[in-house]
C-alpha cells in the first residue's frame, strides 16, 4: 500500500528531491541574505516553487524566485537574466521587473535587481485588491503559477522593517 502511495505521489508531481529543497535559503553572491517573506508558492504534494521578498542590505529590497523553469534547459544558463512580469490575481495587476539566473539545479534561483519603494508600494496594493490568489510570474518565454501566500500589510511591514534595520 505504501509503495502505492509513494507512487501516486511520484505522478502528481515530478522529482521527489523537492521535498528536501531549502526554501528558505537566497544567496546573493557569496552573501547570505538574511530576511525573506514568502509572497506566493507551488504545491501539490511538496513545494515546487516560491517567490519571495528579500532584504539585502544596504537598504534593498529584490524578488527572488526559486522553481524549476520549465522548457529546454540548454538555453537557460547561470547569470542569464531577461524581463519578468509577475501578474498578481489577474492582468490588472502586475509588476515588470528584470529577473537574473544566480543559481541552476533541481531548483533554479533568480533574483530581481533592488525595487524602488514605488514597486513595493504597488506590489502591495496588488496583494490587498486581488479577488484571485493567484500569482503568475512570466520570464524567458516561459512562466509557473503560484498560489498567493502573503497581504500587503504583510509586505508594508516587511519593507518597513527592512529599511528601518539597514539605517541603522
Amino acid at each position: 500500500m505504501l509503495a502505492i502511495a509513494w507512487g501516486i505521489c511520484l505522478s502528481l508531481d515530478s522529482d521527489p528531491r523537492l521535498a528536501f529543497v531549502r526554501w528558505s535559503d537566497f544567496h546573493e553572491g557569496t552573501n547570505e541574505v538574511p530576511d525573506a517573506l514568502e509572497l506566493a508558492s507551488k504545491s501539490i504534494v511538496w513545494k515546487t516553487g516560491s517567490l519571495s521578498l528579500i532584504c539585502s542590505s544596504p537598504d534593498q529590497i529584490r524578488l527572488a524566485m526559486k522553481a524549476q523553469l520549465p522548457g529546454p534547459r540548454e538555453s537557460i544558463r547561470e547569470g542569464v537574466g531577461d524581463k519578468a512580469t509577475i501578474f498578481i490575481g489577474d492582468i490588472r495587476r502586475k509588476l515588470e521587473t528584470f529577473l537574473q539566473i544566480t543559481d541552476m539545479g533541481l531548483i533554479d534561483t533568480l533574483i530581481s535587481p533592488p525595487l524602488s519603494r514605488v514597486d513595493l508600494s504597488s506590489l502591495a496594493s496588488a496583494f490587498e485588491e486581488a479577488q484571485s490568489g493567484k500569482v503568475s510570474v512570466m520570464t524567458m518565454e516561459t512562466g509557473t503559477f503560484m498560489a498567493a501566500r502573503t497581504t500587503g500589510t504583510a509586505i508594508h511591514a516587511f519593507s518597513k522593517k527592512c529599511f528601518a534595520s539597514n539605517l541603522d
